[in-house]
């Protein structure tokens, strides 16, 4: 990678994972942490990565930012998570496609309510939580 050209300075991390058997070795965090450090000797500013609710609070602990992403499908439009959107949340980037479309929003902090909620009313949606860690050289 350090050959190459870095075009938008930021990286998504996809899968995070440690054995059952090693969970309690702190493994994880030391995983994060080798896996910033490698990213900010490359230049990359920021990593992005999608969280299961069980590990936002593990996200938390390592700075990284929550937001909220709801994705529908099927021909559901990004307009019905809008019009579901009680809690006011500032929206922070949408995308509507044919069959496709998301909208982030920014939150304070996290809820599994508001995934079952988004879910619970949107047909189609699917919701999650993203944190974004911005790099310090």
């Amino acid at each position: 990678m350090r050959d190459r050209k870095i075009l938008n300075k930021k990286v998504t991390l996809s899968i995070l994972a440690v054995n059952l058997n090693y969970r309690n070795l702190k493994l994880d965090t030391k995983l994060v942490k080798e896996f910033e450090n490698i990213c900010r000797n490359i230049g990359l500013q920021s990593i992005s990565l999608g969280a299961r609710w069980r590990t936002c609070g593990f996200y938390e602990k390592l700075n990284y930012k929550p937001s909220l992403l709801v994705q529908v499908y099927d021909f559901v439009r990004v307009e019905e998570i809008r019009k579901n959107n009680l809690c006011g949340f500032k929206e922070l980037k949408s995308y509507q496609g044919e069959t496709y479309g998301f909208i982030m929003y920014e939150v304070t902090f996290i809820m599994g309510d508001y995934i079952k909620y988004f879910e619970n009313k949107i047909p189609t949606a699917m919701v999650q939580y993203i944190f974004t860690k911005k790099l310090q050289n």
